[in-house]
């Protein structure tokens, strides 16, 4: 939650200075919802099967990858 609550907060940034622009609507949308479902629901199934360390490991790579994504998709709207 200490990652998801600031990524919220800059897509929601984001968001409405660019909400003239539908496709920023979506990112900001997804980067809401992703860490919820995945708190609540994908969390869960890994845990039940994997246990707690793959659960703790599946959370790193995907903040990683998040945090990827995210600077990836900065860039490329940056250039245009």
């Amino acid at each position: 939650m200490l990652i998801a609550v600031p990524a919220m907060a800059a897509a929601a940034v984001v968001w409405w200075r660019r909400r003239r622009e539908m496709r920023w609507l979506g990112v900001a949308v997804v980067a809401l919802v992703v860490p919820f479902a995945h708190l609540y629901f994908v969390d869960t199934v890994i845990r039940e099967f994997g246990g707690v360390r793959a659960s703790v490991t599946v959370d790193g790579v995907a903040v990683v990858l998040a945090w990827v994504a995210l600077v990836v998709f900065a860039r490329s709207r940056l250039r245009a």
